[in-house]
């Protein structure tokens, strides 16, 4: 529905880290957390996103402001009546 054509996946360079994954995959793993009130672990990442956990605890806001620039545009798709969300009109 975000109409994210080549995926959500992020590249972002700290210091000498690379870190690489994908956004959608990560906030749905936290999402799905923290609506059933429980903490959110490393262990709640699969093996090719574990690495993601210390990006998360260092600079989460690379994260959610990526994801907000995301919704932000998906929400003026859908006030312009071109959202992918959209059913097309009968």
């Amino acid at each position: 529905m975000l109409g994210l054509n080549d995926g959500a996946m992020m590249h972002i360079n700290i210091g000498d880290k690379e870190y690489t994954f994908d956004r959608i995959e990560i906030a749905g793993r936290l999402r799905d957390k923290l609506f059933h009130g429980a903490q959110f672990n490393e262990s709640d990442l699969n093996a090719q996103s574990k690495h993601v956990f210390e990006l998360m605890e260092c600079q989460p806001d690379l994260i959610a402001d990526a994801l907000r620039d995301d919704c932000e545009l998906e929400f003026s798709r859908w006030a312009n009546g071109v959202s992918n969300g959209l059913e097309p009109l009968v």
